[in-house]
């Protein structure tokens, strides 16, 4: 345990002044909306170049399926 010899009225005096100071403010990206759309086009790209390949294993899979049952 830690014991402080400071008085409790002196450290809420000390709190009070600081914590401004201590507040972390924020400030909004403005270009953060872009980087979302960047990233949007990026994975829509990777999503229409792996179709093809996607739909030949899935019908294969669908194949299998209907055999086994």
């Amino acid at each position: 345990m830690i014991n402080s010899v400071i008085p409790e009225k002196d450290w809420q005096m000390e709190c009070e002044r600081v914590a401004n100071k201590l507040k972390i403010t924020a400030k909004p990206d403005t270009k953060e909306w872009r980087a979302h759309v960047d990233s949007t086009r990026t994975c829509g790209e990777t999503i229409k170049k792996s179709i093809p390949e996607s739909r030949v294993k899935l019908e294969k899979l669908g194949d299998e399926l209907n055999k086994t049952l």
